[in-house]
């Protein structure tokens, strides 16, 4: 009956409801379905990850990788499960002009950003759609980046990896957030400089969160993640 119903939905409808509710199969495979009666490869694509055969969707990313991946992500460095974008690799600046549009329209689990300043992160940690992201990886940030990262309480992430630098004095001045508390607890001080470095990899419940992994996270054998 649910299928029968979801068969008359339009593809923008359901591509809504994916990216609300992630772990739904039955999404999905109508999703697939709807799109190979248009002759759409993503559709076969889409069956092929969430059937595990993993040689048929490698094949098919290779030759239709300019189909799968959105527009706004053409050059990316992306990782698909289940047929859509699971995780993404990028800069600030590419973020902040592409990126807020894309998650308003497609489910993205994991987010990787290098270099990002106090100012970069403000925009990215407010943006419209950042709730679906729950593993959230940010490298080489930049001085200040850290202070601004502990003002935020970041709900969805159950995965959070940091590496960056701070002063003592702003290291105090942190607010009484989870994550502010868990800087506290991993910072350590450089040799020859005033700075403190921080580099960790932090998991709820440790981040104080208490949030479950997104449950469009695979078990091992049941799908398969290919990396383009």
């Amino acid at each position: 009956m649910r299928r029968r119903r979801l068969m008359h939905a339009s593809l923008p409808a359901l591509r809504e409801a994916i990216r609300r509710k992630p772990a739904d199969v039955a999404l999905r495979a109508v999703f697939a379905d709807l799109l190979l009666e248009r002759g759409d490869p993503r559709g076969l694509f889409i069956q092929a990850q969430s059937q595990g055969r993993v040689t048929q969707a490698a094949e098919l990313l290779a030759t239709y990788r300019h189909h799968f991946v959105h527009p706004l992500l053409a050059s990316a460095q992306v990782t698909f499960v289940r047929g859509f974008i699971d995780s993404w690799t990028t800069t600030p600046r590419e973020f902040l002009a592409r990126g807020r549009r894309f998650l308003r329209n497609y489910p993205l689990r994991a987010l990787t950003l290098s270099g990002a300043r106090r100012v970069d992160l403000r925009y990215v940690l407010a943006s419209e759609g950042f709730s679906s992201i729950n593993e959230l990886t940010l490298r080489n940030l930049a001085r200040g980046a850290l202070a601004e990262l502990a003002t935020h309480e970041l709900p969805s992430v159950h995965v959070l990896q940091v590496a960056g630098e701070m002063l003592p004095s702003e290291l105090d001045a942190l607010p009484n957030t989870a994550v502010a508390r868990r800087l506290k607890r991993v910072a350590r001080p450089r040799f020859g400089s005033p700075y403190l470095y921080i580099e960790h990899r932090f998991e709820s419940p440790l981040l104080g969160v208490g949030v479950l992994p997104h449950p469009s996270r695979l078990p091992e054998g049941d799908g398969v993640n290919v990396r383009v």
